[in-house]
Formats: structure tokens, sequence, C-alpha cells
């Protein structure tokens, strides 16, 4: 086995899955499977008001008989990789998919094969959707700083009449003596200066 396959392997024994399904045949028999691929799995009907903490991967029911609006709450966590058990591809079911974030598809009646397949694809694109969100923020977090940034400098130079240059450096310098990131300097900057 290659490292690679191991880390699979690991990653599926710490996946805490929840199947939303009603119990019958195929619920019971997606519980097993994912019980002996290795995950820990626990089956619930009708779906819960929001998700366990502890739970990685969900997979759902999507049909046209089911009330959709049990599921609201999917469509706000992030970090839950998705999995929808589908019967039908019409509008109705296309749509409710885009609208849950679904990371993969499962169709009934369901077969063992594709469900190991879909479990770590779900969860790499859900990690992957994740890692993307973080450094949104980030960059978006550096965007507001540089702002902060910009409208300091603006402020020294209108203030002291020194050159954009000059009091970039007086910021720089003030951030790096007292080892205060130049963000939180030019903010407290723009705060006095308000006053």
């Amino acid at each position: 086995m290659i490292d690679s396959d191991i880390s699979i392997l690991r990653t599926l024994r710490k996946t805490h899955t929840l199947v939303l399904h009603p119990d019958d045949e195929d619920g019971v028999a997606l519980t097993r499977h994912l019980a002996r691929i290795g995950c820990v799995a626990e089956r619930v009907w009708p779906a819960p008001s929001e998700l366990p903490a502890e739970v990685n991967v969900v997979l759902f029911l999507l049909s046209p008989d089911e009330d959709s609006n049990s599921y609201e709450w999917m469509s706000s966590e992030v970090d839950v990789a998705r999995i929808a058990i589908i019967s039908y591809e019409t509008p109705e079911i296309l749509v409710q998919l885009d609208k849950l974030n679904a990371h993969s598809i499962l169709t009934k009646p369901i077969r063992h094969f594709g469900v190991l397949a879909a479990v770590t694809n779900s969860i790499q694109v859900a990690s992957h959707i994740a890692r993307l969100r973080r450094r949104i923020q980030l960059q978006e977090e550096t965007l507001k700083g540089r702002r902060k940034v910009e409208t300091a400098i603006g402020i020294l130079r209108e203030s002291r009449g020194i050159s954009e240059e000059q009091a970039y450096r007086l910021l720089r310098e003030k951030s790096m003596r007292d080892r205060i990131p130049i963000g939180e300097i030019a903010e407290a900057l723009i705060v006095s200066s308000d006053l």
C-alpha cells in the first residue's frame, strides 16, 4: 500500500457518518456497509433539526416525496461532506442538489459498489472547499488591512506633510519596533485621528 492509500483508510476510521434515510432495506444496508468500510455510522429518520457536532459526512435521501426543508440546516454547514441519495433526476431534484451543495450522489436502489468512492471523494471535496473558504477569508482580511494602511498613510501625509514613502516607512518602523502588525498600527492611527 502507498502512504496515500493508508491515509484514506485512516481518514475513514475517523469519519462519523449520518445516514438520513427511512428504516427500510436500503437504509439498513447502507448503514451496515459504511460501518464495514470503517466509518462510524448512524442512521436517523426523520432528519434532525440540526447536525450532531461530531458528524463529518451526511448521506441523505432526496426525493420528490420528502420535504427538502427538513435539510435546510445542511446548506449552512461548510465543513460537512454531503452525499445525496436519489431515485429520480427531475429538475426539482437538481435544484435541491444545488441548494444543498451535494458533493456526491448515490442512486437508488443503493449498491455497495461506489459508496466508498462517494464517501472519500465527498470528504476530499468538502475539505478542499473549506481550505478555499479559509484562503478567501485570509485574503479579505489582508485586503482590509491594506486599506487601513493606505488610509493611515493618507492621514500621516496630510498631518505631517510627508511623502507616501515616508509615511509608509514610519508605519513599518513602528510596527517592527513595537512588534505589532502594521494593520493594527494603521487602525489605531485611524481611530485616534477621528477623535
